[in-house]
């Protein structure tokens, strides 16, 4: 075989197939040649010869590459030692004699069901399963040759709807459990969806309280601030020229975040001073403070429930507005999901009938190259990895030496810490008690006066 591919390369790189002289009117004759691979190549240059005889050789299988040869009418493989058939050997429709004679074949494909032409076929002398060697029969005359292709092929037809019946269901399965995951998903997803609009509807609430908050404290301090301006506007006349260069100095970050905590705090009280104001009528004496205390707390926890209720109220109104467009929505998606899935199962139904043996002998190709990447990479890899244990001894001194560095800044910082930190600490709380003492200064003012 090895010689006659050879021969045949380079008699078709020159031009001739090295087959041609083999073929008589249309039969072609490879018998008895002791061939281990079947030439698909050559004999697919020849553009007559519907009957091959590759009978008494040494084949095995054959490639997948065989049912390019669709033009066979007869077929004979007697007395070789295959043991298994192309997947898609179906293909070669225009077949009408099969002779298969004293192989080594226990099963055939399932598309040998697509040869509605077979007329006869002779499986004697093959280790056949029991439902194929009953279908078979003895075969010892053409009639039971006739009778034998005829069986075996309605045999393989109900296996084939079979198996088409399960890749069915099977498919259905995967769809209703696609549906189930995606019912879920969808119902998740709504659940979500409420849930960050209640609580975006919740921080929106809690803005405009803060803001209304804050209006009222700024409408409250406001004559206060114009009272202020107004007593030391000479002072700050007298003083301007040398204020204004302690003015523009630059300002400490802890200072600024220090006086911004204090604003916090004088809002804070200012407001609670005022509401507390209002509900006791100006008179701020501890009596009245009591009483008022649980008035506001009531107010309070009425107007969070009431604004609660009109957001609950609004939400279950929106989701009835959007109940019918949802559901169908609902069910074009659904629809639309099984209309996708009946075409991908035809074009997948399609492309494995009519591509079946192109994609079996590209994907071989594939395999072989990626069994070739796979063993450069090791050899690449075994030859890298001396140098890289030699880099990595080279470097680890380095990477010891930098790691004790950063050890050693490390332990100055927490040293440095621990001794400024309690200073730092001490002149936050004598600022804070300050800033305390302060306020509370001027809240017993606006009492006693």
């Amino acid at each position: 075989m090895n010689g006659t591919s050879g021969t045949g390369g380079a008699h078709v790189a020159s031009g001739k197939n090295p087959l041609r002289d083999k073929l008589d009117d249309d039969i072609l004759d490879l018998s008895l040649m002791q061939l281990q691979e079947v030439p698909v190549k050559d004999i697919s240059g020849l553009t007559r010869g519907t009957t091959l005889d590759l009978s008494n050789n040494q084949l095995r299988t054959l490639p997948d590459s065989f049912v390019m040869l669709s033009h066979l009418v007869k077929l004979d493989l007697s007395k070789n030692q295959i043991y298994e058939l192309p997947e898609y050997f179906g293909q070669l429709r225009h077949l009408r004699h099969l002779d298969l004679y004293s192989n080594q074949l226990e099963r055939l494909p399932v598309s040998l069901a697509q040869l509605k032409h077979l007329k006869w076929l002779d499986l004697k002398h093959n280790p056949l399963v029991p439902a194929l060697q009953q279908a078979a029969g003895p075969c010892i005359t053409a009639s039971d040759c006739s009778m034998c292709a005829k069986k075996v092929v309605v045999l393989l037809q109900s296996m084939q709807s079979q198996l088409d019946r399960e890749r069915q269901k099977h498919a259905l399965q995967e769809q209703q459990a696609e549906q189930r995951r995606q019912a879920q998903a969808d119902v998740e997803r709504e659940r979500m969806r409420a849930k960050k609009k209640a609580a975006k509807e919740r921080r929106k609430e809690e803005n405009q309280a803060q803001n209304a908050r804050d209006n009222y404290a700024h409408e409250m301090e406001r004559p206060q601030a114009r009272e202020r301006d107004g007593g030391q506007a000479n002072g700050h006349a007298a003083h301007s020229t040398g204020s204004s260069s302690t003015r523009n100095a630059p300002r400490g970050w802890c200072y600024s975040l220090f006086m911004v905590l204090m604003a916090c705090v004088f809002i804070s009280l200012a407001m609670g001073i005022s509401m507390i104001w209002i509900y006791t009528g100006g008179k701020l004496d501890q009596r009245n403070i009591e009483r008022a205390l649980p008035v506001i707390r009531q107010d309070i926890d009425g107007t969070v429930m009431q604004v609660g209720r009109k957001l609950e109220d609004t939400f279950q109104s929106g989701l009835q507005i959007a109940a019918p467009y949802w559901q169908s929505l609902k069910a074009n998606t659904l629809s639309a999901r099984e209309e996708f899935w009946r075409r991908q199962n035809l074009v997948s139904t399609y492309v494995n009938k009519n591509l079946g043996p192109t994609a079996c002998a590209y994907g071989n190709q594939l395999k072989a190259h990626l069994i070739w990447l796979r063993s450069l990479l090791i050899d690449a890899w075994l030859r890298v990895k001396p140098q890289l244990i030699e880099f990595w001894v080279g470097i680890r001194p380095h990477l010891i030496q930098m790691g004790e560095y950063i050890m050693e800044r490390l332990r100055q910082s927490m040293f440095w810490l621990e001794t400024n930190g309690p200073i730092f600490l001490a002149w936050c709380q004598r600022q804070w008690t300050i800033g305390y003492q302060t306020v509370a200064q001027a809240v017993n003012g606006v009492i006693n006066g």
